[in-house]
């Protein structure tokens, strides 16, 4: 078994900042997580990584952000 821990990270501290409409009223902690929390599940489970990797369990800190209030919208494009 391989745990893997995924944590969304606050705007431009891993990279240039993205986004003004983020920062500029810290939204970042509400949307911005919850969005790029999102984003990392729909990659994970679009792209097989369970799949190829059976041995991996992944803890996502916040609930995988708005991916389970999108599960209806998500399960029509699978």
């Amino acid at each position: 078994d391989v745990p893997w821990f995924l944590h969304p990270a606050p705007t431009g501290l891993d990279g240039p900042l993205r986004d003004d409409r983020m920062t500029r009223f810290s939204l970042e902690l509400v949307a911005e997580f919850s969005l790029e929390e999102m984003l990392a599940v729909a990659m994970l489970v679009f792209g097989g990584v369970s799949r190829r990797h059976p041995d991996l369990d992944i803890c996502i800190s916040h609930g995988g952000g708005s991916f389970p209030m999108h599960r209806a919208k998500i399960r029509k494009l699978a």
